[in-house]
């Protein structure tokens, strides 16, 4: 629904303290939260002896320095990926209630159910809550907007994506229509699937195939790409071992763990790049995925039959990696 493009959005336009909880770095406790928040705060109001006070003290200490007309807006993405043990404390440790002008912008999935919820305050602090399930008008307006500047301005897509609907004879508007019909107001759904529209597995590809929920295209792109041909195998146990080592991962010990060179890994990350999350670990380049939803995905596989023998080699493989490695 692109929670966390709003939250970095904001973030940028007001330069507020944040913090973004990411499940997939573990970068989610609230230990880490109150960490990071105490240094902004502290290097952002000079504030001193606070290295070791509480969440409210600290909150109160930058109340003190603020004028009537100066607020405090601290925003938090992701609550819902916070690795917490359940209890009667708020999420992340929060206050129930919060000195005047202090002011958390939060974000999260929605629950499941009311027993997830973990966000209490008392009566004298409000909440308000935007639902973007809510706003479909809104994001479908969105969503042909970003189409629009796909087609027309994007200098990635452009041009690969006009040669597409020539070769498949789409018109723009008429592509447009059935994407945005498909993609509903799934911002993830819309940037995979502009992706793979540029890969040749998806000449000759019928628009109005694609299923109506982005885990359900999840499956169609594993599909599409190959990835349950006995050929690509080897593809399938790279993607198997990012999930299954449960940290990002540099390409080296990838090809390490798996027996191979790093040209044959890189092709394969390449392929997939869109679902990576790509980042600098001691000068190291690792790779991660980059949405839970896709994580999700490929835990679901391990249920598969014929997938189990290919989990199994894979943590075999990392298991004698580790020994070989740590010993």
């Amino acid at each position: 629904m692109g929670k966390s493009a709003i939250a970095c959005k904001y973030v940028s336009d007001n330069q507020v303290p944040c913090y973004f909880n990411i499940s997939s770095n573990a970068n989610n406790t609230p230990p880490q939260f109150l960490s990071s928040l105490r240094e902004q705060l502290i290097r952002r109001y000079a504030l001193s002896n606070a290295e070791d006070i509480d969440l409210m003290t600290l909150l109160e200490e930058v109340r003190d320095r603020l004028n009537d007309e100066q607020p405090l807006i601290i925003l938090v993405d992701a609550l819902d990926e916070v690795r917490q043990e359940q209890g009667p404390e708020n999420i992340l440790y929060l206050p129930k209630n919060l000195p005047n002008n202090v002011y958390f912008f939060l974000t999260r999935r929605p629950y499941s159910n009311d027993t997830e919820k973990r966000l209490f305050t008392e009566i004298d602090t409000p909440q308000f809550e935007l639902d973007l399930r809510k706003e479909t008008k809104h994001n479908q307006e969105d969503i042909r907007k970003c189409l629009y500047y796909f087609l027309k301005d994007d200098l990635v897509y452009k041009d690969k994506l006009q040669v597409w609907l020539a070769e498949n004879d789409y018109q723009g508007d008429n592509f447009i229509n059935i994407v945005q019909s498909k993609v509903i107001d799934n911002f993830m759904y819309l940037v995979c699937l502009m992706d793979a529209l540029m890969k040749d597995e998806y000449k000759n590809f019928d628009l109005n195939k694609l299923p109506p929920k982005l885990e359900d295209y999840y499956i169609l792109h594993w599909q599409r790409m190959g990835m349950t041909d006995v050929d690509n195998r080897f593809k399938v146990l790279v993607i198997y071992t990012i999930k299954e080592i449960q940290t990002p991962i540099p390409k080296e010990a990838i090809a390490e763990i798996l027996g191979t060179d790093m040209d044959a890994v890189g092709t394969v990350l390449n392929s997939w790049y869109q679902y990576f999350k790509i980042e600098k670990i001691e000068e190291e380049v690792c790779y991660d995925f980059y949405h839970l939803s896709f994580r999700s995905y490929i835990e679901s596989r391990q249920e598969l039959e014929q997938d189990k023998p290919m989990f199994k080699e894979v943590n075999e493989r990392i298991f004698q990696y580790l020994n070989m490695n740590n010993g």
